[in-house]
């Protein structure tokens, strides 16, 4: 009996040390639980709302995964409801849009334009306007539109990502000024996490302005300034041509 009643105290233990274990997370919010513009996500799912005088373990800032800047409708091209986040790593690297022996290098791709809200497509919606205009569609070859697959490819080729290695993406023009909208809570979660600062002249996957014979050369890049940056370009949209490099962000869903 005595030996029951151990062994019956120690499987309950354990249970109980399971049940523990099972419920610790390095954010203050459980994975299940709906994220907020403002949260900073974690590689395990969980969640932490940014506040200034925030401080993070070791730990936590390497799990540090993104940050969330959206969540409604505006970037939806359904009115579905999202939740999306930029990638607190992203935003470093310098690649083209488009290589100038790309297939979409001179092309104005009108699938793309500022109608798209939604940019987790852009990539596949370029291939299919080539093959729809009887082009070679070479979107797979990573060297002719590396901006795009560098999104793709972030979270497999960035440490620490946890359940969080698929989905990214490069952002439309919409997501990407609904991002810098948060640059200033941005920038002070990078400073919190020891991770180098988003800013700059970024990417965005949306097809520029077609301009007389220059139909398709451009693609819109994005100035992700601060006005205390003392930049007076701060926000500003530009049509840039598409061989060019400047960096590169990575955003997806939650």
């Amino acid at each position: 009996m005595k030996r029951f009643k151990s062994a019956l105290i120690l499987c309950i233990a354990l249970f109980c040390c399971s049940l523990l274990c099972a419920e610790s997370y390095f954010g203050t919010k459980a994975p299940t639980e709906p994220k907020a513009v403002g949260d900073i996500v974690f590689n395990d799912g969980s969640a932490t709302p940014f506040a200034e005088g925030l401080e993070l373990s070791k730990e936590q800032k390497d799990a540090a995964v993104a940050l969330i800047f959206h969540v409604g409708t505006a970037c939806s091209d359904d009115d579905a409801n999202r939740t999306l986040g930029i990638g607190l790593r992203s935003g470093q690297a310098f690649l083209k849009w488009c290589d100038k022996k790309a297939s979409a290098y001179m092309e104005y791709i009108d699938t793309i334009y500022e109608t798209t809200k939604n940019g987790s497509q852009n990539l596949e919606k370029i291939g299919e306007w080539l093959r729809e205009h009887g082009k070679v569609d070479d979107t797979a070859t990573e060297k002719k539109y590396p901006a795009f697959h560098y999104s793709k490819k972030y979270g497999k080729q960035t440490k620490n990502m946890g359940i969080y290695t698929d989905g990214w993406y490069l952002p439309t023009k919409v997501e990407l000024w609904t991002a810098f909208e948060q640059y200033d809570t941005l920038k002070a979660v990078c400073k919190v996490c020891k991770l180098p600062e988003i800013s700059g002249l970024c990417w965005t996957s949306t097809q520029g302005n077609p301009k007389g014979n220059l139909l398709g050369w451009f693609a819109l890049l994005h100035c992700f300034y601060g006005e205390d940056d003392g930049d007076d370009f701060a926000g500003f949209f530009n049509d840039i041509s598409k061989p060019i490099s400047y960096r590169v962000c990575a955003i997806r869903e939650f």
